[in-house]
């Protein structure tokens, strides 16, 4: 981006922006380098002003995907400097200036019909980035989400305590929030700027109890994030957790859910001493490989043991030891394949019992047992019910974890774990 002028909002300034464009080579089907961009001027303007040559689009809200894009057909169209708009230009490259009168001071989004849930798109109005933690959300939840060109993917951005998407939102660019209540006007003003001389990104190196489960395919990729916080909600909660706001056509989309159900790219769970069981969906059009992999483990404290469990191959992997997994996608396989297992997120250090050999969780109608300490041989497992009657009986050389389905039970259940060395007896609950 340049400027030509002063950025105080009065006289003629001249700001570029440059943008990539073509195709994402390899891409299958295919996809384009479109770029969500905003007006930073203080009047509106008509598409042949800036973007002779350049497809435009309005953004619909309330919409299927497939209908929510409405294009520009006319060179005379007047452009709403309080919308954002997609673009797309054939070339690898191009450049829009902008001239005249720049934005500063108060600044409204515009009114629109948006219904509580949906998405609005609005743009950064001034010559200057804008810091999306001090905008007011009073009617809009508090993630805000950028579009990849590369990926054709969206990125979320929630607060510096998850590492992803960005905090400063630069010139010339729109963003989609979504709205907490019906037609949400989002407002600014210069406070909420950020002038030159101060730093745009920055990693934070204290993070904790976060995990980044990233996804490549079909020459594209895509991230979802979950955490772990004291007193967190597990349904959904716009303060916590991010939307999942799916991508183009062609890209891999990963994601989870709260337990109301809400599709989430930033969840928050609650600490646990028990093993949290999280299903984790993927989405894409066509069939190829893939791979799975996993950052900022190190979040977590060294007694916290991270699984994957692949539903459709059985397979479980210890994250800590092999933090990224390549499998096949068929385009009709379930998007539920996959379920994360996390041992004891207590937001604590080590609250392990050392009395205990084996960890015992259910899901569903999965009993996952897990020895504490590295063990090859057979294992001897036994459910009972409380009167003592046996339920089930397994005897088998163990695997890391071991998975059994259970009986048809509802109530307490009695796990008695035996190896070579060690008998440990332990209740649980199925549902």
């Amino acid at each position: 981006m340049l400027v030509h002028g002063t950025l105080d909002g009065t006289g003629s300034t001249s700001i570029e922006r440059y943008v990539t464009g073509g195709q994402v080579p390899g891409s299958d089907p295919a996809k384009y380098k479109y770029h969500l961009i905003s007006i930073p001027l203080a009047s509106d303007i008509q598409a042949g002003d800036v973007f002779t040559g350049t497809y435009l689009w309005h953004f619909v809200p309330n919409q299927t995907p497939e209908n929510s894009w409405s294009g520009i057909t006319s060179l005379t169209e007047n452009l709403d400097n309080q919308k954002g708009f997609l673009s797309y230009v054939a070339d690898a490259s191009d450049k829009f200036t902008f001239t005249g009168t720049m934005n500063n001071g108060s600044f409204s989004t515009a009114a629109e019909s948006v219904t509580a849930g949906n998405f609005k798109l609005i743009p950064n109005p001034y010559p200057s980035a804008i810091d999306w933690d001090l905008v007011d959300k009073t009617a809009i939840e508090n993630a805000v989400y950028y579009f990849n060109s590369e990926t054709g993917n969206y990125v979320s951005y929630l607060d510096p305590d998850v590492p992803g998407g960005q905090q400063y939102i630069p010139v010339g660019q729109s963003v989609f929030v979504e709205a907490k209540s019906a037609d949400p006007v989002v407002t600014f003003d210069n406070s909420v700027r950020v002038h030159s001389n101060q730093a745009f990104y920055k990693e934070r190196q204290n993070y904790q109890d976060v995990i980044k489960i990233a996804v490549s395919a079909n020459n594209s990729s895509d991230a979802t994030f979950i955490r772990f916080r004291e007193q967190a909600d597990d349904t959904y909660n716009g303060f916590d957790d991010a939307s999942k706001l799916k991508g183009f056509s062609g890209a891999p989309q990963l994601f989870t859910h709260s337990t109301d159900g809400k599709a989430l790219s930033i969840n928050t769970l609650a600490n646990s001493q028990e093993t949290v069981v999280v299903p984790l969906a993927f989405e894409l059009e066509v069939s190829g490989e893939a791979t799975l992999s996993f950052e900022y483990l190190e979040t977590f404290e060294p007694t916290v043991q991270i699984f994957l469990e692949d539903l459709l191959t059985g397979q479980m992997v210890n994250l800590h030891e092999t933090p990224q997994y390549n499998f096949s996608h068929a385009a009709e396989n379930d998007p539920l394949r996959f379920n994360l297992h996390f041992m004891g997120v207590t937001g604590m250090q080590d609250l392990q019992d050392s009395a205990n050999n084996f960890q015992v969780w259910t899901n569903e109608n999965q009993l996952y047992v897990l020895f504490n300490e590295t063990y090859e041989g057979k294992v001897q497992i036994a459910l009972y019910d409380l009167s003592g009657r046996l339920l089930q009986s397994v005897d088998q050389i163990y695997q890391k974890p071991m998975i059994i389905t259970l009986p048809d039970y509802e109530g307490i259940m009695l796990v008695r774990i035996q190896n070579e060395k060690k008998v440990q007896t332990q209740k649980i609950f199925i549902r």
